[in-house]
């Protein structure tokens, strides 16, 4: 299993992909992102969106596993 950290995703960073991986010399995938903030990629295919709004989005968006655990609270 791969472990990698991510710093804050803002919506600015996330609808420009910022993040510039080193290993891969490219910057960060809309899907890469996704997978960041805890939410599942087939949840966000299929919209009319470009993925410059669906970075901003997920920038917004709390991170999946935070909001469950708000809802059950």
């Amino acid at each position: 299993m791969i472990h990698w950290r991510c710093p804050c995703i803002t919506r600015a960073r996330g609808s420009s992909h910022a993040f510039w991986i080193t290993s891969k010399a490219r910057h960060i995938r809309t899907k890469e992102l996704a997978r960041a903030q805890g939410w599942p990629w087939q949840m966000l295919k299929g919209h009319s969106l470009t993925q410059c709004q669906i970075g901003a989005a997920l920038g917004n968006a709390w991170p999946l596993p935070v909001a469950v655990a708000l809802m059950k609270a």
